[in-house]
């Protein structure tokens, strides 16, 4: 279901002839009226207020809402108000129907807006009541569905058009201004407040490691829409988007640790400074606006708009069970603060403020809202409204400060607090928005048609890797036989460090790029030369004259002098040099030994080199690239064995 409300001259309806004022305890003007309790003898006047702009600004922006809104009147008295206050009234030439609200509200000249007090509509649902404790620029304002603001100018017919010309002849030259507005309110049009949307966009299949994805088929009643796909960056990523196709927020619910998140109500990062300033300074406040918001204000996911997540193959496997995120519907609190909040932005254009103020109305409330009924929306929003009326200053500073301190784009106090008096109108009036909208039934829809299910495949069981120590000494000092030696003339070479791969003492990393000499060995034959491996696999030791002693300390975490994947093919550890691209943010750790150079093992630069996942260690393994702006295509691949190097002889 949709609703809309439509605008209109609220029957400025002065009924009389002589529209002059009624000076008395008791005043009335056209329909409406002023009465006191027995025993006050103060005087009240009714006269037509200046039409400042500020009034006529704010009235225009209330009819932009879909709102319908009186002839605003000026009421005063000549003594200090009783204790009990005093009750205004205005009546409609016809009954409101059964889904229209109404509400009084006077003109806040401090935050230039119209704000609501608590009001009754009468049983025959012709007048709307409230009572006061201060007089000022008091007007009525009443929405309502479509259907139902088409049906009560039906049955008011003239009473509406002559309401308005009598108070436009009525009214001094300051009040002709608010005349040429009735005009427009009377045929102003508003807004639908429910919400559809297109269904959300992925890229490319799921990756391969993906066997299965549920969800509801794809329609446009949906409340949740969904796709999945992967991403373009990662492509071993497994993206998930859901998109709300309702007109108030879902509680998001990932149940697996994300690679990345990201939700479009949230892109000014609002929550990541304010709710680290709420725990610093007021942690008990915190904890209420973590309980208004749905559990985190960060994975409320608003009318119309979009989560995407990343999730990755380790921790989508971690899952217990299949379901890898639930949208719930909003509870009655976290409705509220999403309605109001989007109504108010709407207005004013104020996303952060109007976020902010929302939640935190709601929050500096929530005891008043403990006496109410935490599952009914329209029971909490008449609470929170009778809670306004002391609360509205401080919350308007609260947010000003917490804006300020933690470097948002702090709004003017004036626009924070116009925020405050648009939230009491729509508090006042949310009944007949409510009833139209269908959260009752959302909160009554199946599980299934708010989750996403991952089936992975099935993983093969996989070996344990082979690690390997290679030391070219025997247990008496001796060169094993298995070795021949070739000597190398030319330059001795600098041993100016431990190797890399080493796991023990005395074997060095020597000479330049060229000469590879990733692990080399002092020889024990009492020369001051080098026995260096070039590869584990290799049998021929290389000599050579030695400058240096290998200064330093082993490498806390050496890593592999060689790698031999599942696939049997085997990978040189690299000494250096100048190599092709592998991708932005990676390097190249480890060439092949089969000689063709269009790949490589390569590491990016925010993870460890080799990965160990029990007892099974992995790497990544990717193509040489054109640029190194490119993204990287590399993919994790087991690895069978290992080799490291050792020495015990100094």
């Amino acid at each position: 279901m949709s609703a809309t409300v439509v605008a209109c001259l609220l029957l400025a309806g002065c009924t009389s002839e002589d529209p002059a004022p009624t000076p008395t305890a008791s005043a009335a003007l056209g329909r409406s009226g002023v009465t006191a309790p027995d025993g006050w003898d103060g005087t009240v006047t009714i006269t037509a207020p200046q039409a400042s702009d500020p009034l006529l600004t704010d009235t225009r922006a209330l009819l932009d809402a879909g709102l319908m809104v009186g002839m605003p009147l000026e009421i005063n008295a000549d003594q200090d108000l009783p204790a009990q206050g005093l009750t205004i009234t205005r009546t409609y030439p016809v009954p409101l129907g059964a889904d229209m609200a109404a509400t009084l509200a006077f003109f806040n000249e401090d935050a230039g807006g119209w704000q609501a007090v608590p009001s009754e509509l009468s049983s025959d649902r012709r007048t709307v009541s409230a009572v006061v404790t201060h007089l000022s620029v008091w007007n009525d304002i009443v929405s309502g569905t479509q259907q139902s603001v088409a049906d009560f100018r039906s049955a008011a017919g003239d009473a509406v058009r002559a309401g308005s010309e009598l108070t436009a002849s009525a009214l001094s030259a300051a009040g002709a201004k608010l005349a040429d507005v009735a005009d427009w309110m009377y045929y102003a049009v508003g807004k639908v407040f429910d919400t559809r949307v297109e269904a959300p966009v992925c890229e490319g299949d799921p990756p391969s490691w993906v066997r299965d994805v549920v969800f509801i088929e794809d329609h446009r009643n949906n409340s949740i829409r969904f796709c999945t796909g992967r991403d373009a960056k990662k492509p071993n990523l497994l993206v998930v988007k859901a998109r709300v196709n309702r007109g108030f927020a879902f509680a998001a619910k990932p149940a697996v640790k994300t690679a990345w998140q990201y939700n479009s109500s949230e892109t000014t990062g609002l929550w990541d400074a304010v709710l680290p300033w709420l725990k610093a300074n007021d942690e008990a406040l915190r904890d209420t606006l973590l309980d208004v918001t749905g559990g985190d204000p960060r994975l409320a996911v608003g009318a119309g708009q979009e989560l995407s997540l990343g999730l990755a193959e380790k921790d989508t496997r971690a899952v217990k069970g299949s379901t890898v995120l639930e949208l719930q519907p909003p509870d009655a609190l976290l409705f509220l603060y999403s309605l109001l909040g989007q109504l108010i932005m709407q207005d004013l254009g104020l996303k952060d403020a109007s976020v902010l103020t929302t939640a935190l109305a709601l929050s500096s409330c929530i005891s008043s809202v403990a006496e109410a009924d935490r599952d009914d929306p329209l029971k909490i929003a008449k609470a929170v409204l009778v809670c306004l009326q002391s609360q509205s200053e401080t919350i308007t500073k609260l947010t000003v400060r917490i804006m300020t301190e933690t470097s948002r784009d702090a709004a003017a106090t004036l626009s924070t607090a116009r925020v405050l008096t648009r939230a009491s109108i729509y508090l006042a009036l949310i009944g007949p928005v409510f009833s139209t909208m269908n959260w009752v039934a959302e909160t009554q829809t199946l599980k299934n048609a708010r989750t996403i299910d991952v089936f992975t495949t099935v993983v093969p069981k996989r070996p344990k890797t082979e690690v390997i120590v290679l030391d070219i000494y025997d247990s008496n000092g001796k060169v094993r036989t298995k070795y021949d030696i070739d000597d190398m003339d030319g330059e001795p070479v600098d041993c100016a460090s431990p190797s890399k791969a080493s796991r023990g003492p005395a074997v060095f990393e020597c000479g330049v790029v060229a000469f590879n000499g990733v692990a080399c060995w002092k020889a024990l034959d009492g020369s001051s030369t080098v026995l260096c491996l070039g590869t584990p696999w290799s049998t021929t030791l290389r000599r050579a004259p030695v400058l240096g002693s290998g200064v330093g300390e082993l490498d806390s975490e050496p890593i592999p002098f060689g790698i031999e994947l599942a696939d049997g093919t085997r990978w040189w550890l690299r000494l250096g040099g100048a190599w092709p691209f592998t991708g932005v943010d990676t390097i190249p750790i480890y060439g092949p030994d089969s000689g063709d150079m269009d790949e490589a093992l390569i590491q990016r630069f925010d993870e460890e080199p080799i990965i160990k996942d029990n007892g099974t260690w992995t790497v990544l393994r990717g193509p040489f690239l054109d640029s190194g702006d490119a993204p990287d295509e590399a993919v994790r691949v087991d690895i069978a064995k290992v080799w490291f190097v050792s020495g015990r002889w100094q």
